[in-house]
């Protein structure tokens, strides 16, 4: 048990006071660390990070990105997928103007169109969604590896780290 290990010196009646004894010994262990060991401790724990699977995650959608024979493929995808709920809310009898190229087209036609490039950048569309999808993991894993080590460390002597790098 932990408040045996921990609190041996201390007797506890309920489980919240357990905890609470607990919870204060552990962070006078904490306090107690030299500046040396909490340094280890935020770097040990990043390093536990997971954080190869992330990046072979971004750098394989990025390279199937890189393939694509197009340069501008981001720019017309990110122009296609609003465009694509735009033109479910147009009636045929109207034309409208391409947001790409300005010019005026029939609805019908436009319509088509959109359809037509939308399905031919599935594939790369999935592979765009996949990208962003691991870099959020990425950044989440690292954002949530950055505050729990600095959570677990005294303020104070996160900045003195830092600081001192």
């Amino acid at each position: 048990m932990l408040h045996d290990r921990y609190c041996p010196d201390q007797v506890a009646s309920g489980a919240l006071s357990r905890c609470a004894n607990l919870t204060a010994s552990i962070q006078a262990r904490v306090s107690d660390l030299s500046a040396d060991q909490k340094r280890y401790f935020i770097l040990r724990t990043v390093a536990e990070i997971e954080i190869t699977s992330h990046i072979s995650a971004v750098r394989s959608a990025t390279a199937t990105i890189a393939d694509a024979v197009d340069p501008l493929v981001s720019q017309k995808i990110a122009m296609l997928q609003p465009t694509e709920a735009f033109v479910a809310n147009l009636t045929a009898a109207t034309d409208v103007v391409c947001p790409a190229c300005g010019q005026s087209i029939p609805v019908d036609v436009f319509r088509q169109h959109v359809k037509t490039e939308l399905e031919r950048l599935r594939d790369l569309r999935q592979t765009f969604n996949s990208r962003y999808a691991a870099m959020a993991g990425l950044s989440e894993a690292l954002i949530h590896s950055s505050l729990t080590s600095l959570s677990r460390t005294s303020k104070a002597g996160a900045t003195n780290w830092l600081r001192d790098l």
